[in-house]
């Protein structure tokens, strides 16, 4: 008999964001228990879209430290 290690809950998502059609988190704290179960070790960012908060990769120029990731234009394009 094969024994499989279990698998941790999968964190709540509440669907689909109305947006850009991403995995929606309701809060803050439920997107980062996804990043943490999902993408472990991974440069992974939690951000806010409309009422909905996404997970997301960072730039290239962030992880490398040229850009200040608060430099970044947010989604409507404008600078933070």
């Amino acid at each position: 008999m094969t024994t499989h290690a279990a698998r941790p809950p999968r964190p709540h998502a509440a669907g689909r964001c109305d947006v850009c059609g991403k995995v929606a988190y309701p809060t803050k704290a439920a997107a980062k228990v996804a990043r943490r179960r999902l993408h472990p070790g991974e440069a992974m960012s939690v951000y806010r879209c409309g009422c909905w908060w996404h997970l997301g990769h960072l730039p290239a120029n962030v992880r490398t430290g040229d850009t200040d990731r608060h430099d970044l234009p947010n989604r409507r394009g404008v600078s933070a």
